[in-house]
């Protein structure tokens, strides 16, 4: 990834040479919908068992 920046921006940050005051180098995260919402329902149901094997216990 390349950037030209012009000597007024240069200057505005002080002569500062780092790269993320010229460049935007954030990669936003894929998030998988349908993974997460598989561990919502594997919270649950451990969640369930947890309840039905404490009421087997006693």
């Amino acid at each position: 990834m390349a950037h030209v920046a012009d000597l007024k921006a240069y200057k505005g940050n002080d002569f500062n040479l780092n790269i993320p005051r010229y460049v935007d180098i954030f990669e936003e995260e894929e998030i998988d919908i349908d993974a997460v919402q598989m561990e919502i329902e594997l919270v649950e149901v451990r969640k369930q068992m947890e309840e039905k094997l404490q009421q087997i216990q006693r």
